[in-house]
């Protein structure tokens, strides 16, 4: 099985042919291990291997969710958009597999910065906002700690996430924690959010304890045109 690991691995499809060949390779030994041999071609975007395996050992979409759909969240991780497309449209995954484990597929792309595995859960996987919300708006979050604004424009233009995912969620928090202020900046210009969607005390407060309080003051003055006294009053 290490042999047609790696050709699966290398995507050496003269090397498996051989092997089927010549040891009359059955889709039995094809799933050995829990389909390692799946999940690795999906892992290293080998989607002539994907073909193959689904044409001459017939492995189907129960083959692709062994291991817990681990195949699509390789896929996802590898930032391998022509991969998801074939799990979908020749192996037969669905939304429901997109899915799994709290949409921790979309939120691997989330947290990697993939724009475009974003917009294939969307178009072909048919994922919503509904599945951007999950776990409290983790994708949102995970958006944020990278720093990646294209993503975040993705899940708002794309997705439909709103003004009020980002005050539902922890996220102006976590801005004001880590000393975020680009964050803080690009919520105001795109999210549209403003003081009154602001906990001042509280988000100055977890600035506070990040050690970022001066930072996240003046950050505050200068995106909304607010002075010291201004601040002060929105503590009250």
């Amino acid at each position: 099985m290490s042999t047609i690991y790696q050709a699966a691995k290398t995507g050496d499809i003269e090397l498996l042919s051989h092997l089927h060949d010549e040891y009359k390779l059955t889709p039995v030994d094809i799933r050995k291990k829990d389909n390692q041999v799946l999940r690795v071609a999906a892992e290293y975007g080998h989607v002539h291997i994907l073909k193959y395996l689904h044409q001459v050992f017939h492995l189907t979409a129960e083959d692709a969710r062994s291991q817990n759909n681990y195949a699509l969240r390789a896929a996802a991780e590898g930032n391998h958009v022509l991969v998801l497309e074939c799990l979908h449209d020749l192996y037969g995954l669905r939304d429901d597999d997109a899915r799994v484990d709290n949409n921790d597929v979309l939120r691997c792309a989330a947290w990697n910065g993939y724009v475009e595995v974003l917009v294939c859960l969307h178009d072909t996987y048919q994922l919503t906002s509904a599945d951007a919300r999950a776990a409290n708006n983790d994708a949102l979050k995970d958006a944020f700690r990278g720093d990646y604004y294209k993503i975040l424009d993705c899940l708002r233009n794309l997705y439909g996430l709103t003004i009020d995912d980002i005050c539902d969620s922890k996220i102006l928090k976590d801005l004001a924690w880590s000393g975020n202020v680009q964050g803080f900046a690009y919520l105001a210009s795109t999210f549209g959010v403003a003081t009154q969607h602001i906990k001042a005390q509280e988000v100055l407060q977890c600035a506070r304890l990040g050690e970022h309080f001066e930072q996240v003051w003046q950050g505050l003055c200068d995106i909304y045109g607010l002075t010291q006294k201004d601040i002060g009053l929105l503590l009250d």
